[in-house]
């Protein structure tokens, strides 16, 4: 399980400048608990003009396996890199996931970068997300890697919105697989998207916080951009806060900053899958 930040503003501005220093202070302590690595994906220059091109560069990123709450490179990436689009992860693996940086979120493939937050049961079939072509370019082992490179490919093969390819890639999951959560912050050229997509019927990872409390996202718009988060930081409605609902793709266009909000089809899952879950804190 994991946590998720980005922010979208008019002009580069590091995390630290578009978050304020409360939401990347609290964001800091959610590492004691999310541990296992961190990671962050950013644009260095400007959007490239439409339509997307293969030749678009990949975006600037880091990864680490280290404690970002112990990592001075850590605060010093939210408080020196500016950019006018980034996405950062704090990672608390899923049990039978190597801490490895290969496995370290965001992933980057092409000119798209995805941090994820959840898991994708049963894990025994993960390597049926991916055609065989696709599962044969992973660097890693997680459920996450190949999420993501189910939407390049579904890109590369239709050369469709990438808000269209994130749905039709939730959608299903949802329906050949358990996920517990397909929570994720997705960087392209043109955007920053959102993900709020989770089975509220899920086991909480965390008991002292409901399935809906844990993976909740919500957004604050300021002076200097958009700021995106999961749940752990405080986010009072009375400073601007809201709430991304569930089954809900949000694209913030970078520049513009305006923001679209697209419904999932999904029906929440009954239950759980038996026997398949995400590491769970101890009471």
């Amino acid at each position: 399980m994991c946590r998720l930040l980005a922010w979208v503003s008019p002009q580069p501005y590091t995390a630290g400048e578009v978050g304020g220093p409360r939401v990347v202070s609290q964001f800091t302590d959610l590492a004691r608990l999310h541990a296992d690595g961190w990671g962050m994906a950013w644009w260095d220059g400007e959007p490239p003009p439409p339509p997307r091109s293969a030749s678009n560069p990949s975006p600037s990123s880091a990864r680490s396996t280290i404690c970002a709450a112990d990592d001075p490179a850590f605060t010093a990436a939210l408080r020196s890199v500016r950019s006018d689009a980034g996405i950062v992860h704090l990672r608390w693996a899923s049990p039978g996931m190597a801490v490895t940086e290969e496995n370290c979120h965001p992933f980057v493939r092409g000119d798209l970068a995805l941090a994820h937050n959840g898991g994708i049961h049963p894990m025994s079939r993960l390597d049926q997300i991916l055609p065989p072509e696709w599962e044969a370019t992973m660097r890693g082992t997680t459920d996450s890697e190949r999420y993501t490179l189910a939407l390049a490919a579904g890109r590369e093969a239709g050369g469709r919105p990438v808000a269209d390819v994130i749905i039709d890639v939730v959608v299903r999951l949802f329906a050949e697989w358990s996920p517990s959560s397909l929570n994720a912050m997705c960087l392209t050229p043109e955007s920053v998207l959102v993900v709020s997509a989770y089975n509220p019927n899920a086991q909480a990872p965390v008991p002292s916080q409901s399935v809906d409390e844990y993976y909740a996202l919500g957004y604050q718009e300021g002076a200097e951009g958009i700021v995106i988060a999961s749940s752990g930081i405080d986010q009072p409605p009375s400073q601007g806060w809201r709430l991304i609902d569930n089954m809900t793709v949000v694209e913030i266009h970078r520049h513009t900053l305006a923001m679209e909000f697209r419904a999932v089809p999904v029906e929440a899952p009954a239950q759980a899958v038996s026997g398949e879950t995400d590491r769970v804190l101890d009471p």
